[in-house]
């Protein structure tokens, strides 16, 4: 059986139901595999608040490096922790080089660890964060003090000649097409007030509107990791809302 692994941080990972949230988080990796074909196994990895760098000393990762084989595809979707100026931070760069980089890292622990098993690798840049000032060349398009991240993971994707989805483009598009109300329906709530909208974290909605922006990229990107994964007719319904 092929399995569908994905990697990242909050924005990609499982969650349990959380009460104190009128809408409550999820990951678009909790939504992905409903667009895909009978027997194709997801395994979703990704876990809150990690960069790609922090993400090596969690458990998860050893499951990843000792399950994954020849076959298998890798959905990498990481850099929103990898900004943090702290034990997760790695530099916005493709030097393959240097390894204080989100590309060193990128390359050494996932996919070349990934290649090395005969997997299949695909890299997401990370999706927008909502702007309410529809503003997405700083913060919310991840361009930081320190760099552009944005850029810096294309960078290590074409240089690596790894398949690639442009997350953060195909967000950005997203939330400028349907403005400030519609997007509000996509992310959770801070807590019990529904008006406090947490402008990183999807909800069940939005989760399901992102995973089908993932997998609309790939189908107009040709990458055919993903594509061969899916079945289009479960997809139909949801395309009308990107």
């Amino acid at each position: 059986m092929k399995t569908l692994f994905l990697v990242g941080d909050s924005t990609v990972s499982n969650y349990d139901f959380e009460p104190d949230r009128f809408y409550p988080r999820w990951g678009y990796g909790m939504a992905l595999g409903a667009f895909l074909k009978e027997g194709v196994k997801v395994c979703n990895l990704a876990l809150p608040g990690r960069s790609s760098l922090s993400f090596l000393k969690e458990d998860n990762y050893s499951v990843l490096v000792d399950n994954i084989k020849k076959g298998d595809v890798l959905i990498i979707g990481f850099g929103h922790n990898d900004e943090k100026l702290d034990e997760r931070f790695t530099a916005p760069s493709a030097d393959f080089e240097n390894p204080e980089t989100i590309g060193y890292t990128l390359k050494k622990y996932y996919v070349d660890m990934a290649r090395e098993r005969g997997a299949s690798v695909v890299i997401c840049t990370p999706i927008s964060r909502r702007s309410v000032d529809n503003d997405y060349t700083k913060a919310c398009g991840h361009v930081t003090e320190k760099g552009d991240y944005h850029s810096a993971i294309i960078d290590t994707a074409l240089k690596l000649k790894v398949s690639l989805i442009d997350m953060t483009a195909l967000t950005t598009a997203l939330y400028l097409k349907h403005g400030l109300e519609k997007t509000k329906t996509f992310h959770a709530s801070n807590d019990l007030n529904p008006d406090n909208t947490d402008n990183t974290h999807l909800n069940s909605y939005g989760a399901r509107v992102i995973a089908a922006t993932l997998i609309d990229g790939a189908m107009r990107g040709e990458v055919k990791e993903i594509t061969s994964l899916v079945d289009s007719e479960k997809l139909k319904d949801v395309l009308a809302e990107i």
